[in-house]
């Protein structure tokens, strides 16, 4: 009996024991991820998302569903209507909380009117658009506020990080991507110095739909639509535990991280068709990618990428509605 008993005692000492590493092994986990430094590289901006609202000075919003830039649907099929709602975007906890939500009776309506409210009078495309607005969502940028490039202030490598948790649901489309930097009286959504979307470029420091088993990476360059080019790639991810996500990005090359380890990469042409490149008027050896870029953080439901899925797919995905939340994002530089 004292054998056995002796042998338990040990037993849960062991199991203690083991406990305490694994809390230490997190707490160490947690306080790396809060930690902003990375040797070798400034930290040029961030959001830690500490306050008690989205910071104004860091971020706006871009509302609607794109009918209002002659893109209904956001140029992909998209069903959400983008808010400044606190049901929709909220700092909670020390992350930013984005939501999907399907959106019924009343408040439908009432989405549907505040849309049709942005439409110019002429405009009945852009009316026609509203009727379908079902879902709401929201999209953050940081346009007017910060954009960077390679090259800026003499730096010659930028580093986009994030620490993101995600909602597996079909139709769902979190991201956290990078357009051109443009004048603010330019109404025009993705356009830049080489012309509209895509030969002015587009940047996608990661992407995840529906089941979020893959973190996506991907450029957007070449000519305008429906002429443009495309290079993604891939790693497959657990949706259910926090990530960091990394672009490293230099004037011919950019590279993706997941937790640290390299995923995939992409590089310049070089003035040939060999890589990345612009058709653009005036575009050089490393364009579209020798601009500014600004910050963009959304949630869709719907659109191309989660293939098209239709309302009732979405509708039946949010019930309840599914979040994307960002513990963190930095920029760096060198």
């Amino acid at each position: 009996m004292k054998t056995s008993i002796t042998w338990a005692i040990l037993l849960l000492a062991h199991i203690c024991m083991a406990t305490a590493d694994v809390d230490r092994v997190q707490s160490r986990q947690m306080a790396s991820s809060r930690s902003s430094y990375i040797r070798g590289w400034k930290l040029i901006w961030r959001d830690e998302f500490d306050g008690s609202r989205i910071d104004s000075k860091r971020w706006s919003y871009q509302l609607g569903n794109g009918c209002e830039y002659g893109i209904c649907g956001w140029g992909n099929n998209e069903h959400q209507y983008y808010t400044n709602q606190s049901a929709n975007s909220v700092v909670e906890g020390g992350r930013l909380i984005i939501k999907a939500r399907h959106e019924t009776g009343a408040q439908r309506e009432r989405l549907q009117k505040y849309c049709k409210s942005r439409c110019s009078q002429k405009d009945a495309n852009c009316k026609a658009g509203c009727d379908g607005v079902g879902f709401s969502s929201a999209r953050l940028r940081t346009a007017g506020k910060f954009s960077v490039a390679p090259g800026s202030k003499g730096y010659s490598s930028i580093r986009v990080s994030a620490r993101i948790k995600l909602s597996p649901g079909a139709g769902l489309w979190p991201a956290i991507w990078l357009l051109p930097e443009v004048p603010k009286a330019r109404r025009c959504s993705g356009c830049g110095r080489y012309g509209v979307w895509a030969s002015s470029g587009e940047i996608d420091v990661f992407e995840a739909v529906n089941g979020m088993n893959e973190a996506l990476g991907s450029i957007h360059y070449g000519s305008a639509w429906p002429n443009n080019q495309y290079s993604t790639v891939r790693r497959e991810i657990d949706p259910n535990v926090w990530h960091t996500v990394t672009l490293i990005w230099r004037s011919s090359m950019m590279e993706w991280y997941l937790d640290g380890q390299k995923f995939g990469e992409a590089r310049s042409g070089g003035g040939t068709t060999n890589g990345w490149y612009s058709a653009g008027e005036g575009a050089g050896a490393n364009s579209p990618f020798d601009e500014r870029f600004h910050i963009l953080i959304n949630m869709a439901v719907g659109g191309g990428l989660t293939g098209n899925m239709p309302v009732e797919g979405a509708a039946a995905t949010l019930v309840n509605p599914k979040s994307f939340q960002i513990d963190w994002i930095r920029v760096y530089a060198r």
